[in-house]
């Protein structure tokens, strides 16, 4: 499985080196540690390539077929950002839905538990799906944070977790 670290596609197709969408260099993943290769070279500790995701440390991998992207909290004090963290939320929904082995719950599913405080394991099971992600946005003047996490919901244990920090240019 490969990732463009620009626009956050996913490919299966392991022959692709870059991206259909913007032309940049895929990401793939080893499945024994989490070096990233870049293009046909491992790259280790490079700046250029980030990785996203790390193999599992057991020898059992936890597949998810299905998954909820639970509306983006805004947790900053401008209360006229939330049509920013409903976008993200919305963009990462759409993309996801692309995979064709994925189950993606709609927005208009999900949005129905935007603004309520949740337990991604119950909600998990409430919609029938493997894994549940979350997350947060705070814009503070130019600047933006961002944090996610996806959580498995048979055991409630985070599979993944990313926090970025941007500034508007």
């Amino acid at each position: 499985m490969k990732h463009c670290p620009k626009c956050a596609e996913i490919y299966d197709d392991e022959t692709l080196r870059f991206c259909r969408t913007d032309g940049a260099a895929l990401i793939a993943f080893d499945s024994e540690s989490p070096t990233a290769v870049f293009g046909s070279t491992p790259v280790t500790g490079a700046k250029t390539a980030k990785v996203l995701s790390r193999a599992p440390r057991s020898a059992k991998a936890k597949f998810i077929d299905s998954i909820a992207v639970l509306p983006f909290e805004n947790v900053g004090e401008d209360p006229n950002a939330d049509y920013l963290s409903d976008g993200i939320t919305e963009n990462i929904i759409n993309n996801l839905s692309q995979l064709s082995k994925l189950r993606v719950m709609a927005r208009s599913t999900v949005f129905r538990y935007k603004g309520q405080q949740i337990d991604p394991q119950h909600v998990g099971h409430e919609l029938a799906v493997r894994a549940v992600a979350t997350g947060r946005v705070q814009q503070l003047g130019d600047r933006l944070m961002i944090g996610i996490e996806l959580v498995d919901v048979n055991d409630g244990s985070q599979l993944w977790g990313e926090r970025t920090r941007q500034t508007a240019h």
